[in-house]
């Protein structure tokens, strides 16, 4: 897509149980070191679940989730310098530069891919489907990006970030050793209840972000 090699989970299955005719996209950025094949559970679980949803609800069954997995820039497929993904004390001298760029590069490939991915879905077999909804999953600097995405583009209403800093250029009190945390924050509408329904319509959580940070 676009001159990137993307690895698209869940088409097929959108025919069954009926045709879906809305989708919404899951966007998977990887950790840093790693590549788009990591997130392939991730994909093929969320996706398994949400199509057993499916079948079992009328309302739900319209709408299809396909995830999406590229390589972050510089890993995998479009690696250029092994030593640009390693830290200072790997011997990265330039390591903060580089993770801030590939966290906004990430961002911006996301970006553009979600202004032409309906065409590509078309093409493999979604035809007359819309794409009316985008939301991210990222762990590490897949979680970094992952909230820069949420922060800079309307279109994403949901995300799950784990191990993930949403002010990377300052100190997160989310990512203490040590400690696991859970939270949610929205983009709903003022006055919006935190945990209120969704509906069956909805692939995931709705438009709030779900955020595990540290280790045991």
């Amino acid at each position: 897509m676009a001159g990137l090699l993307v690895d698209v989970y869940g088409l097929a299955e959108l025919s069954a149980p009926s045709p879906a005719t809305r989708l919404t996209c899951l966007w998977l950025h990887h950790p840093r070191m790693q590549t788009k094949e990591i997130m392939g559970d991730f994909a093929s679980r969320t996706v398994a679940a949400w199509n057993e949803r499916r079948k079992a609800s009328a309302i739900a069954a319209g709408r299809g989730l396909v995830a999406l997995a590229f390589d972050q820039r510089n890993h995998g497929t479009r690696l250029v310098s092994e030593i640009a993904n390693r830290s200072w004390k790997a011997g990265n001298e330039t390591h903060a530069i580089d993770m801030m760029g590939a966290i906004r590069g990430m961002v911006e490939d996301t970006r553009g891919l979600m202004d032409v991915v309906e065409g590509y879905l078309g093409c493999a077999g979604a035809e007359g489907a819309v794409v009316d909804g985008h939301y991210v999953m990222g762990r590490s600097l897949g979680g970094h990006s992952a909230w820069q995405l949420m922060f800079g583009d309307e279109r994403v209403t949901a995300g799950v970030i784990v191990i993930g800093c949403p002010d990377y250029m300052g100190e997160s009190p989310f990512l203490s050793p040590g400690v696991v945390i859970g939270m949610k924050v929205g983009r709903g509408k003022e006055g919006d209840e935190p945990d209120a329904d969704m509906g069956e319509d909805s692939a995931t959580f709705g438009p709030r972000t779900t955020h595990c940070s540290g280790y045991l």
